[in-house]
């Protein structure tokens, strides 16, 4: 039963994808795990929304649309956990569809109030006292043309990667190698810096943030296992921080937000209530 369950949720409810979004076989399944006293009410619609603009797959296969509906955090999450079939502990991430023109973007790092993550391992490129001071605030790894050399060789074997900024000339000749790992140090993230081992000592409990080219702002904020108040504070935090990063002529930057599982639906979030909530956080 659970196996047979387990494998329409992962056909059904793919990561990222809206709750609204829901196949005729899945209308019943929705309705059964919304009934679970864990979870709010879940509406589900019973009337066609559109079809697939294939004609192969116009063939009896249609998309049902709910309601456009939004939840609290806890509800949300109680929501996840119900639809949860698997005994693996799922990530939990956010996204904020941020409202940006065409040359627009926001990035940065997030000091999250409760570390959300395994500890990450960190590079730094420094010499003399930036070196040392790397190495006492934690740094796995500290070098300059050792390190350059290493990642060459394809032992790019951290998480994350800072630099002062008078290395800059020495990371750029590996750029083609940390840009698409996402691991290019950048001042706009804050980690091109003089002040290295500031920088490090909150490196394990903040996450880089990143809008891509829709706009879209997407983070994993903790597991299935945080309690609701942790995950609150998390959301708050970078909530917060994307605000104070928006351009100045965006009075309401997030439009949308949901949450979702690893293995789970994306279900909205009343950004309204966020916004109330984080001013006093």
């Amino acid at each position: 039963m659970f196996s047979h369950v387990n494998r329409c949720a992962s056909a059904l409810f793919r990561a990222g994808q809206p709750l609204a979004m829901a196949s005729p076989m899945s209308a019943s399944l929705l309705a059964s795990v919304a009934a679970r006293p864990a979870v709010a009410s879940v509406a589900v619609a019973t009337q066609p929304a559109c079809h697939y603009s294939s004609k192969r797959k116009k063939r009896g296969m249609r998309v049902f649309r709910q309601p456009a509906a939004t939840y609290s955090i806890d509800e949300a999450v109680r929501i996840l956990k119900a639809l949860s079939f698997t005994r693996s502990t799922q990530k939990l991430d956010i996204v904020f569809q941020c409202k940006l023109e065409k040359n627009e973007t926001i990035r940065g790092l997030c000091n999250l109030p409760v570390s959300s993550s395994a500890p990450l391992r960190v590079a730094v490129f420094a010499t003399g006292t930036a070196a040392v001071d790397a190495k006492n605030a934690g740094a796995d790894i500290v070098g300059a043309e050792d390190l350059v050399a290493r990642i060459q060789a394809g032992e790019v074997d951290f998480d994350r990667c800072y630099a002062t900024p008078d290395m800059m000339p020495l990371v750029v000749r590996v750029a083609r190698i940390l840009g698409p790992r996402g691991l290019m140090p950048n001042p706009k993230s804050g980690t091109i810096t003089d002040n290295i081992a500031t920088s490090l000592r909150t490196a394990q409990s903040s996450v880089e943030y990143r809008a891509d080219r829709r706009g879209d702002v997407r983070v994993s904020l903790g597991t299935m296992d945080f309690s609701g108040r942790d995950l609150q504070r998390n959301i708050h935090a970078l909530y917060s921080t994307i605000l104070a990063a928006r351009p100045d002529n965006k009075n309401r930057l997030v439009r949308v937000a949901y949450i979702s599982s690893t293995f789970g639906p994306a279900i909205g979030l009343n950004v309204a209530e966020i916004d109330a909530l984080a001013s006093v956080v």
